[in-house]
């Protein structure tokens, strides 16, 4: 990583900067909410999905909460990153 912080809606990006330690230090945890379209093969159908996620940088771990429609059927999906192991339960 570089030593500068990149912006995301105009505010510090979580990095590796000693001249900014102080700043990564109020950003050691962000939850995001985003909506993607996923689908299981390259000729499959596109589902609509809505991704919640909570990231903690010190452990490391990223946990999603998904919730969309598979084949016209709601669907709950959840996935976790937890240093380097990764579950994934629908």
């Amino acid at each position: 990583m570089s030593n500068s912080l990149a912006s995301i809606g105009g505010n510090p990006r979580v990095g590796r900067c000693a001249a900014h330690c102080d700043e990564i230090a109020l950003y050691r945890n962000y939850q995001l909410h985003f909506h993607v379209t996923l689908r299981n093969g390259p000729t499959d159908t596109l589902m609509p999905m809505a991704v919640e996620q909570q990231s903690l940088v010190e452990l490391p771990e990223r946990l999603f909460f998904i919730n969309g429609q598979m084949f016209a059927v709601p669907m709950t999906a959840y996935y976790r990153y937890i240093g380097p192991q990764s579950t994934f339960n629908r």
